[in-house]
């Protein structure tokens, strides 16, 4: 499946690939070891994507549909 698959706008795309490309690069894949926190460089920008990223996934969903950001 690709995101388009999912009628997602290439605004929101765009801001998932930053995301997800920036949280590779400060997390930890090996299974058993735990998750590290961000650095205090990476946080930032991580939580700019977020806020972005969900602004326009509440503004892409129909109004009925709840979006929190945990």
């Amino acid at each position: 499946m690709e995101p388009s698959d999912y009628g997602f706008s290439e605004e929101l795309i765009d801001l998932l690939r930053r995301w997800h490309v920036l949280w590779e690069r400060v997390a930890s894949f090996d299974i058993g070891e735990p998750v590290p926190e961000p650095s205090a460089a990476d946080r930032p920008e991580l939580k700019s994507l977020k806020r972005l990223a969900v602004a326009v996934i509440k503004r892409e969903v129909p109004p009925d549909v709840q979006v929190r950001a945990e």
